[in-house]
Parts: C-alpha cells; structure tokens; sequence
C-alpha cells in the first residue's frame, strides 16, 4: 500500500498483465457502451515516462459529443518496473527507467491526471499520420483534467514550465502544448495502431514535435492475442516486470478517495 494514499499496488511479468488487466475492466455495463476500436488493451511504445500498457474499456462514451473520457481506475495502465525494456524502434531503452521510480511515476498519473479526455472526429486537414479524410473515429484532440472533473484542464505548457525549462526563464508561461491522438493508416480501420501526438511552440507555431508515443493493441475487444502485434509485445516485455495500480485495501478507503476528488473538483 502506497503510505497516506490508501491505495494497493501490485505488478505481474507483462505477458500476464495484460490479460490481467482486460479481465479487470470488462465490466458489464461499461465495457460495451465504448466503441469497438477502443476495446481491449494496447502496448505503449516510445513513452519515456514509463507506462507500458494501457486499456481505455473501462472508459464513458458521450455518442452525442464523439467524446471518450478515460478514468485513472484501478488495472487501466501498468508502468514499467525495471530495465531490459525496448523502444517502438527496436533501441534498448532500459537505461530510462529505475525500479525505484515506477511507484512514484504511477502515484503522480494517478494524482495530477486522474482523468484523460478524447474528442474525436475524423482525420483533419494538416494531421501528421493519420489519412484525411477518414474513419470518423480517426483523430482526438486530448485533454487532461487534474480535479478528474471535466470542468478543469491542465495547460500543457506548464509541464515543461516545471521541467525542462527551469533553467530558460525567459520563455517560462509561453510555451504552449497540443496533444492529439492519430489513427496510422496502416492499422487500417480497426483501431489497431495509433499515434499520441505532443507539440510544442511558443505564440502562435506548436510545430516541435516532443514526447509523442504509439500504442499497438495486442488484445482485441474479445480479449484474444492480435497478432503480429501480440508476439512482439511477447518478445520484448513478456519478462519484464510491470506495476499496477490494483485497487484500495477496503471499501472505506475506496470511498474516501472518491470525496477526496470530489472537494478538489468543487474547489477549483
């Protein structure tokens, strides 16, 4: 149990989280009010703050709004914990990531981006990867949303503010960010392979392209192995140990977490 968070954590080797986690967020109810692309449980390639899978089944679907809002919920992302892990690019990146970190890297999602929205629409003029023109699910606009509320959204901006710009003061509140989520083409229709876009700017140019990342799905909505994907997740995190956030000691606790959210969102 993570101390003063009341909240349990847990990891399994990778081939086994991620049938654990699709096990875990097929809920009856939930799981088939979200479109089909988005069921089942996708490998996060090229992340460098260390998530390694990821599932959006467990997520709330407004049809009206085309938009998907994705919970931090228990079993939804596993982050990696330990080394011997490779980039989408085949590059051994085990140097990047520390044991010792993938408690605290998860901690933080779960508390500064406890909700992710997507508002999709089909493929606009000037997106980078996916075709325009295409499938209506094909491109979101991302937001992340601190009070897990909708209401609020963070400036993505300041994540760079706080980290990479500590030492540039002078462009410190003007950096701008746009996130995007892109459907390849080579995927086809089926939800398969995508690309999560991060550009950046200051004033009116968001055209450097920073800490974008993949996610291929390795199990289908059906929960069975998408190949050739699945083998290539296999062979490259089957061995590697992944930590998950699995939950909260007592229903008691699960609850007071919930108001804990509910008077951050009321007060900001």
């Amino acid at each position: 149990m993570l101390a003063g968070m009341n909240m349990t954590f847990g990891t399994a080797l990778g081939h086994n989280a991620a049938e654990l986690m699709y096990n875990s967020t097929r809920v009856v109810g939930v799981w088939e009010n979200v479109p089909a692309k988005f069921r089942g449980v996708f490998w996060v390639r090229g992340r460098l703050l260390g998530e390694a899978l990821a599932t959006f089944q467990y997520s709330r679907w407004f049809e009206n709004e085309q938009l998907l809002v994705v919970p931090r919920a228990p079993m939804t992302w596993a982050w990696r914990d330990g080394k011997g892990v490779v980039a989408a690019d085949g590059t051994e990146m085990g140097f990047m990531y520390d044991a010792d970190k993938a408690q605290d890297l998860s901690a933080e999602s779960i508390l500064e981006a406890p909700t992710l929205s997507f508002k999709f629409s089909s493929c606009p003029e000037g997106a980078k990867y996916c075709g325009e023109g295409s499938d209506a699910l094909a491109y979101a606009t991302v937001q992340v949303h601190p009070t897990a509320g909708l209401k609020t959204v963070s400036n993505p901006g300041s994540l760079l503010d706080a980290t990479l710009l500590e030492s540039v003061p002078a462009v410190q509140g003007l950096v701008k960010g746009t996130f995007a989520l892109e459907e390849l083409p080579e995927g086809g229709s089926s939800g398969a392979l995508w690309r999560q876009t991060s550009f950046w700017g200051v004033g009116s140019c968001e055209c450097l392209e920073i800490g974008s990342f993949s996610l291929t799905k390795v199990l289908d909505g059906n929960g069975e192995p998408l190949e050739p994907y699945y083998s290539e997740f296999v062979a490259s995190t089957a061995q590697v140990p992944l930590y998950l956030w699995t939950g909260w000691p007592t229903p008691a606790d699960r609850d007071a977490s919930a108001r804990r959210f509910a008077a951050r969102a009321a007060t900001a």
